[in-house]
C-alpha cells in the first residue's frame, strides 16, 4: 500500500516533469526558428545589397570613369 502511494506520487512528479520539460525544448526551438528565419532573411538581403553595390559601381565607372575599390 505504501509502495504504490510513493509511486503514484512519483509517477505524478514524473510526468508534471516530462510535460514541463517538453513546454522547455518547445519553446527553445521557437526561439531557434525564428533566429534561423531572421539569419536566413539577413542573408538575402545582404546578396542584394551586394548586387545593386556593383550595379552601382558599374554606372559610376561607365558615365563618370570613377572607379571605387576597397583598400
Amino acid at each position: 500500500m505504501l509502495v504504490g502511494a510513493i509511486d503514484d506520487v512519483i509517477s505524478r512528479r514524473l510526468e508534471n516533469t516530462q510535460e514541463n520539460l517538453r513546454g522547455d525544448i518547445n519553446n527553445v526551438q521557437i526561439l531557434i526558428d525564428g533566429y534561423v528565419k531572421a539569419q536566413e532573411e539577413f542573408k538575402q538581403e545582404f546578396v542584394i545589397m551586394r548586387e545593386e553595390i556593383r550595379q552601382i559601381k558599374d554606372v559610376l565607372h561607365k558615365k563618370l570613369n570613377v572607379e571605387i575599390r576597397a583598400f
